[in-house]
This record gives C-alpha cells, structure tokens and sequence, in this order.
C-alpha cells in the first residue's frame, strides 16, 4: 500500500516586540478537496496571536514573507490593548460592549463585517442589557429567539444575533470573563421559510433589466456577466478598474482575481483617473448589497418574472460556463473565483434534458438491437440481453 503523502506544514513566524507575536499556519480546505496548508499560489492561511493573552490579532492568507511585514507593521504601529481582567464584565450589555470595542480594534476585519457584528450585538443590548452572565441560560436564549420572531424578525436575523453572542462568550470564555461553561445552543426553525436558490433563464434576466435604470442597473448587469457576487460589485472600486488593459478586479471571500470587462459595460463605467478611490457605483441608503437584493426582488415583480436573489445571477452565470464545452472546468473556475470541486458540485445544475442528451450522446442505445418479425414467423431474431447468453 503505498504511503501517503506528508503535508509539509510552514515554520511558525515569531515577531520580537512587547508582547512578542507568533503566526501559525492553519489547515484549509484546498482546490483538490484535501485538506493542506500551501495553496498552488505559495500562501498559506496564518493566525498571527499575542504570546501574552494569545488573543488573535491578525489572520489572512499570505506567504512567509507577506507574514512577517505584517507583524512587524503590528509592532510598529501598537497592537490593541487588552480588555480588563474578570469580574469587570457583569452582564449581557458589558459582554457584547467589549467584544464589539476588541472586533474594531482587529486590523483583518472587514468594514461591512464589523458592520454586521455591531447591528446584531445592539439588537441584544437593547433586548436584555442588564441580565447577568450568570443567569444567560437556554430559557433566557429561547425567550429572546421568540420574543424576535413574535415581533416579526427575520429568521437569518435571529440566527446572525446568536452567532454573535456565541462568539462573545467565546471571547470572554477565553479571556476569564464569563463563566467557565459552554453557552447553550439554540436553534430558530420556522415553518415555510426557504432561501431562494432559484436559477433565472437569460431572458428572465433581460426583462428584469428593462425595469432597473442607473447605476442600480450596472451593478445588476455586472453580476449577470460575470457572475461576481454581490459584495464584490458593491465593494467594487476605482482603483479596481484597468481601461488601459480592460480589466476588472474583484476581491472575493478570500482573494482577488482579474477578469476582462465585460463588453456591454465598456462605455458605462469611467476612466478611475477621473474619480479617485470613490465607488463605482453610485447605490442609495448605507448598505448597497441590501438595496441591490431589494432592487433585484422589486425589478423581478415590476417583470412579472418568478423571484430570484443576486446569487441566483451568479448560479447562472456558472451554468453557462458548465455547459460550454470549449472553455476548460479550471479556466471557468479560476474567472468565477471557485474550485473546479465546489463549482461543479454545488453550483451546476442537471435537469432532465441534460440527463436525455447525455444517454443519447453515450451511444449505448445501440448494443442492443431487436428485428421483430412478423406474428407466428420462423424468422423471429432471438433478444440476446446484456450479461446473458442466447438460448
């Protein structure tokens, strides 16, 4: 049996300063579906921690190299203070306030998921500020889930706000802040609620496209030829734009690629010379990827299409890609930012033409062929069955 084969794991970084800092790599799941610690592009997933309080202080992808300017830049600049020792922390609102003052203080943390943390942990401080950790148990737990689902909250909304709270006791949990257990968990499961996974068809799309105008309109019109996901259009800046080579870059869930621009959006989108480092997008109220999900449902409506969400764009944006059998699975990968494994698994569809097509283009129809003769004949040919011999 032969032997399997060692991942060799980087060396851990540690960076002098007071407090020193140290950088681990940790094991990720790859392209090939195993899991490892060197992508094919050099970089690993690191953790980089204080070795006084071992709190996380930055973590990414990055080689060795990129690793240690990293930290050093950490050193150089201050790192952020730790929080006051147990016994400080009393209740729900003291919890929830110092995490979400640690999570600001994190330089690998994204503005719209700092963003996130803060609206979920104010919907608890606002609920029960003044309950004792001691006393957060699951009944306390439940009684917050259905007092927001009472009040007509989002079932991904209620759930966001647990994760949340978990992660804080966890933070506390380490730190000696909370009690020394495990927070109860709590599950929110409503009736009838689904997600909406549904695929539009090209000229679904189309007709949505004649009911959004502006910049609400680009942005929609980018997704559905490039398939990017929401937060990268709405995320999408000047500086992201190359006119002179035609290209846009798009910064995923955890890199960056460049893609060609697409030609329907040549013409539309300025030279970033002439706009600095503002959004490409002009989108209303604060949160664009929220307005470009409800822009998307009411365009569907004005339409008369069946809904479908901005992921549904990237879904069929992936299928075309799936079905073009000229443009290689690792090619179509690389553009729309997956593994070649996640891409086909999850994203690409099979319906029951595509099962048809693919029986016919097989051929096996043809191992077996029968001449039926006439009733009664002495001609009539034997049916020879596959795995059988002819009597």
């Amino acid at each position: 049996m032969p032997r399997k084969k060692k991942v060799e794991r980087p060396k851990t970084i540690v960076q002098p300063g007071t407090p020193p800092l140290q950088a681990r790599a940790m094991p990720r799941k790859m392209s090939d579906g195993t899991r490892g610690y060197v992508r094919p592009d050099g970089r690993s997933y690191w953790q980089g921690r204080r070795t006084d309080t071992w709190e996380t202080v930055w973590r990414g992808w990055a080689t060795p190299a990129e690793v240690t300017h990293a930290l050093a830049r950490l050193v150089t600049h201050g790192l952020p203070a730790s929080h006051p020792s147990s016994g400080v922390i009393a209740t729900l609102g003291d919890l929830l306030d110092h995490w979400i003052a640690r999570q600001g203080e994190r330089p690998d943390l994204s503005h719209h998921t700092l963003q996130g943390y803060t609206v979920a942990a104010r919907h608890m401080i606002t609920w029960g500020r003044d309950i004792l950790l001691s006393r957060l148990d699951r009944e306390t737990i439940e009684r917050y889930r259905d007092a927001c689902l009472r009040d007509g909250a989002a079932p991904r909304t209620v759930v966001a706000d647990l994760k949340v709270l978990s992660l804080a006791w966890k933070w506390g949990l380490d730190l000696g802040h909370v009690p020394a257990r495990a927070l109860p968990h709590v599950t929110v499961k409503v009736d009838g609620y689904r997600l909406n996974h549904r695929t539009p068809s090209r000229d679904e799309v189309e007709k949505v496209l004649e009911h959004v105008t502006g910049d609400t309109r680009l942005a929609i019109l980018l997704m559905a030829t490039t398939g990017a996901r929401v937060g990268e259009v709405a995320d999408l800046r000047s500086r992201d734009l190359d006119p002179q080579h035609r290209r846009v870059s798009l910064t995923g869930k955890k890199r960056t690629r460049t893609i060609p621009r697409p030609p329907a959006l040549a013409d539309l989108i300025l030279d970033p010379a002439d706009r600095g480092d503002a959004p490409v997008f002009d989108l209303p109220g604060g949160y664009p990827r929220q307005y470009l999900y409800h822009a998307l449902t009411h365009a569907c409506d004005a339409a008369g299409v069946p809904r479908f969400g901005c992921h549904g764009l990237r879904r069929m944006v992936v299928d075309r890609f799936v079905r073009c059998r000229n443009v290689h699975p690792k090619v179509a990968a690389t553009y729309l930012g997956h593994c070649e494994v996640i891409m086909l698994r999850i994203y690409a569809s099979v319906g029951a033409e595509d099962l048809e097509e693919a029986a016919a283009a097989t051929g096996l129809g043809s191992l077996v062929s029968c001449v039926e003769a006439a009733p009664g004949s002495e001609e009539s040919i034997p049916v020879q069955v596959l795995g059988t011999k002819a009597s």
